[in-house]
């Protein structure tokens, strides 16, 4: 029977496709939008309108976390832990440089499950004014201590950014390499933006944003606005404006196309009616993204009544069933909020990059 089985065995391998025994993802791209970020001393007027801005006199430093939850997946082949080391391909910062005479810098700041803080060289925007990327990490180096111990797990991995006065922040994204550290972690570009684009898609996700992450739109928008369990409420008498950064799912290896279908806004208040946008009763929504061929040039769904409202559902419905936003770095919806309202959430479809299998 052994003798059997060994021979059957034996005939299948010469027949059967040959595969890898142990296959890992490249590496995962994960982007975050300039709204979630914050100045260390953000004041009662800080706002977004899906760019970062420092509107004062004096440079200042803003600190944007890269989330790193829930955005990591496996194949059949291979498992990965919970846990992520720092490695990186590469990592990106998109900035405004206002060409003041302050040039901007970044740097990486990486804690680690001891508790200790490890630092990546602090790298600056060169060029001439204008919008511009930052590259942090390059060719599977951080620089300073923290490329030294990339390979501890990260509790928290945050761009620490100075801002020029009149500079802003729009877009940053890093390339994780798999967490089980197999392979070589380069891919030998320089950033992710010269290569890595893979237009086949493997479907679609569903992500969805808390209104308690949106942001007023402009600082004067800041005193109407309050945050509440259920989401951001307009307190005042009049309108505000907010803007609310989708946090996209990650790319695996490779960045493509992204098509958005089915957004919708949630809310409480103001009226369900069918005119209820002209009215100013209820909220008037836009998706606003920027791509990395933009120059810092964001892009807006189609003027007019951007979303259709649903009455029986009391949801925001996008009007552009599938809107195409290029190779993103980030995306949100900007809303004009009528007097009690509350924004309590943002559901929308993504697309994803097929499943990238083998090491580099």
């Amino acid at each position: 029977m052994k003798t059997t089985a060994f021979l059957l065995l034996t005939m299948l391998a010469g027949v059967l496709p040959v595969r890898m025994a142990f296959a890992t993802h490249k590496s995962w791209v994960l982007k975050n939008s300039a709204a979630d970020c914050s100045f260390d001393n953000p004041g009662s007027d800080e706002s977004s309108d899906g760019v970062l801005t420092n509107d004062t006199t004096a440079s200042r430093t803003a600190i944007c976390p890269v989330a790193l939850s829930g955005r990591w997946g496996s194949s059949s082949d291979s498992v990965f832990p919970p846990g992520v080391s720092a490695r990186a391909m590469s990592a990106l910062v998109y900035i405004d440089d206002p060409g003041n005479g302050v040039v901007p810098n970044c740097y990486v700041a990486m804690q680690s499950t001891n508790m200790a803080f490890y630092f990546s060289a602090s790298f600056s925007g060169s060029g001439p004014p204008g919008p511009k990327k930052i590259v942090v990490a390059s060719q599977n180096n951080w620089g300073g201590l923290l490329e030294a111990n990339e390979q501890l797990w990260a509790r928290s991995i945050d761009f620490h950014c100075s801002v020029p006065a009149g500079g802003s922040i729009y877009a940053y994204k890093v390339k994780m390499c798999p967490a089980d550290g197999l392979g070589t972690c380069n891919d030998m570009y320089s950033d992710h933006d010269t290569a890595g684009i893979d237009d086949n898609r493997a479907g679609n996700v569903w992500i969805q944003t808390s209104g308690f992450e949106c942001s007023p739109q402009g600082p004067w928008d800041a005193p109407n606005l309050r945050r509440t369990f259920d989401g951001i409420r307009n307190t005042s008498t009049g309108d505000a404006g907010v803007f609310c950064p989708i946090t996209l799912p990650a790319d695996d290896s490779y960045e493509h196309q992204r098509i958005l279908t089915d957004t919708a806004v949630h809310y409480k208040g103001g009226s369900k009616s069918a005119t209820c946008v002209l009215d100013r009763t209820c909220p008037d929504c836009y998706l606003r993204w920027w791509n990395r061929l933009a120059s810092g040039v964001p892009s807006n769904s189609s003027s007019g009544n951007e979303f259709m409202i649903d009455i029986s559902l009391g949801l925001s419905f996008v009007h552009n069933i599938s809107q195409d936003l290029g190779y993103d770095v980030q995306v949100g919806v900007e809303c004009i909020l009528p007097a009690g309202v509350t924004l309590n959430g943002i559901v929308s479809k993504a697309t994803v990059t097929r499943v990238q299998t083998g090491l580099l």
